[in-house]
C-alpha cells in the first residue's frame, strides 16, 4: 500500500482546532452559495474517522507513506508539526512500513514529484512479489 500525503485520523481534529474564523465563515458562505456537496471529500470525514477507529489492526503488508516535504497549507502552520508526526505514525501502522519524504512537494506529490510516487509503488510491489516467491 502506498499512501500519498494521506490524512491521518488524528489530522481531522488538529486541523479543525487551527481553522481560522475567516475559513469557517468562507466555508459557510460557499456552502450557502454553491450548496453543500454531499459527496465532497470532507463531508463525511468524521464518520470515516469513526470507521477507521473501529477497524481491526492494520495488516502486515508493505506500507509506504509518501509525505510532502513542503508545507502545503501555510495557514495551518501550527498544525503542521502534528501532521508530520501523524505521517510517521501512518507509516508505522505496518511492521513493514516506511516513510519517504518528497522534498519538493506539498500535499500532492503525485503532481510535483511523480518519480517519487512511481518508485514507492515499485518498491511496495517488489516487496510483495518477494513475499509471494517465498510462499510458493
Amino acid at each position: 500500500m502506498v499512501l500519498l500525503d494521506a490524512t491521518a485520523p488524528e489530522d481531522v481534529s488538529v486541523m479543525a482546532a487551527h481553522q481560522s474564523t475567516f475559513q469557517r465563515v468562507a466555508q459557510r458562505v460557499l456552502d450557502a452559495v454553491l450548496g453543500k456537496d454531499k459527496f465532497g471529500e470532507t463531508e463525511h470525514v468524521t464518520r470515516t474517522v469513526d470507521l477507521i477507529n473501529q477497524a481491526g489492526p492494520f495488516p502486515d503488508i508493505p506500507l509506504i507513506a509518501v509525505t510532502g516535504g513542503k508545507p502545503a497549507m501555510a495557514w495551518a502552520t501550527p498544525a503542521l508539526a502534528a501532521r508530520g508526526e501523524h505521517q510517521r505514525q501512518l507509516a508505522a501502522l505496518s511492521p513493514r512500513g516506511k516513510q519517504i519524504i518528497a522534498s519538493r512537494s506539498g500535499h500532492f506529490p503525485q503532481f510535483t514529484e511523480p518519480e517519487v510516487v512511481v518508485q514507492a509503488v515499485r518498491e511496495a510491489m517488489s516487496v510483495m512479489m518477494n513475499n509471494v516467491d517465498r510462499t510458493t
